[in-house]
């Protein structure tokens, strides 16, 4: 194979596509997901009468190699910064996923082209890894969007962090900047802390929600691809799912951290949140499927798939009850929005989510 149809076959076929013929061998994808961050932040600008509406955004990528994201406000700057390695190993991990079978129905994969990619920090090589893209164009496209699914919802929860006003909040009560360090998050209470994680997970699959919408109504590569309603969800499902089986990895799953609310209880949360979502922003799509078949049936899916192509065993739907009692174990963390919901509110740039409706039991 000569270079210029290797180059073809290694290209993908979406502005956020990780390589493109035209670009290569830069990565492509870092201008599209620059120039959306940047996006979403300046609309709420223009709809927003906070007071801090006015502050500016400072978003970069930057050499750290872990899938993760930063938040954190200086001045009247707010920063978000995401690690390359989110970036690279997401974009790996879908690609893989696809060539192995997932969504194989609508994908015709004859060859697959392996692409070495250096991670490198300051010059210097720091991991590298093998990047595999299928030949298919319709294989391709998927990955692509599971991969930009991902990557939306990493970069939306820190940047929910600035527009609903959690950082403005800690900052004014507790005289820190951030949270993403054990020595800024050491006098802030750790159930404020999955409170606010929590919110902020709430804000991303939100915006999603949204896109998702957008995405079917008006993408015309989405929309070749020909499928029911039902495993349009199941993508969306699916690429959210992968993620945070990443997040988990090497985490024991029934583990608190100072973070995050217990693993199993943030599957469930965020799919309640999407569940909320389609309900109040896309009610006919919601109307025309069968949501508890299809995230049940996409939950399996996920966790038996990533277990064949990479040898974890994820565990999370072995006993569901278990799962739902972890996710309605989320009493501390409802009474602490409740507490900080008026304060916060005022830090916000848009409306935040309202109180909970506590049972006498919990009050």
């Amino acid at each position: 194979m000569d270079n210029k149809n290797r180059l073809m076959l290694i290209s993908g076929v979406t502005n956020f596509a990780f390589y493109d013929y035209n670009s290569f061998p830069e990565i492509n994808c870092y201008n599209y997901y620059t120039k959306y961050i940047n996006q979403i932040y300046n609309e709420v600008k223009t709809v927003s009468y906070s007071r801090y509406s006015e502050r500016n955004l400072n978003f970069n990528f930057i050499n750290r190699f872990d899938i993760n994201g930063i938040a954190f406000i200086k001045d009247n700057d707010d920063y978000v910064h995401i690690n390359e390695g989110a970036l690279y190993k997401v974009y790996k991990k879908f690609s893989e996923l696809v060539i192995s079978g997932a969504f194989s129905e609508y994908t015709y994969i004859k060859q697959v082209a392996n692409c070495q990619v250096n991670l490198e920090n300051e010059e210097v090589t720091e991991e590298q890894f093998i990047y595999k893209i299928p030949d298919d164009y319709n294989g391709k496209l998927i990955s692509e969007y599971l991969s930009m699914f991902a990557m939306k919802f990493i970069i939306l929860h820190e940047l929910g962090h600035h527009i609903n006003g959690h950082l403005l909040y800690i900052k004014e009560k507790y005289g820190v900047n951030s949270w993403y360090t054990r020595g800024n998050r050491q006098n802030v209470p750790d159930v404020l802390i999955r409170t606010l994680e929590m919110d902020a997970d709430a804000f991303a699959i939100s915006q999603l929600v949204r896109e998702f919408q957008e995405l079917i109504i008006n993408d015309s590569k989405f929309s070749s691809l020909a499928m029911p309603n039902e495993i349009k969800l199941g993508l969306f499902i699916f690429a959210i799912h992968v993620l945070f089986i990443i997040l988990g990895e090497g985490i024991e799953p029934d583990v608190s951290s100072s973070k995050y609310m217990i693993r199993k209880a943030r599957y469930v949360y965020n799919i309640s949140c999407l569940e909320t979502n389609l309900k109040l922003r896309y009610s006919e799509f919601y109307a025309s499927i069968n949501f508890d078949y299809v995230t049940s049936y996409y939950w399996v899916y996920t966790e038996k798939l990533y277990h064949k192509v990479f040898g974890v065993d994820n565990k999370l739907i072995e006993d569901m009850n278990k799962v739902i009692s972890d996710f309605r174990n989320l009493d501390e963390m409802e009474k602490t929005w409740n507490s900080i919901h008026d304060e916060l509110f005022k830090f916000a740039r848009i409306p935040i989510a309202s109180k909970y409706v506590l049972s006498k039991k919990k009050r």
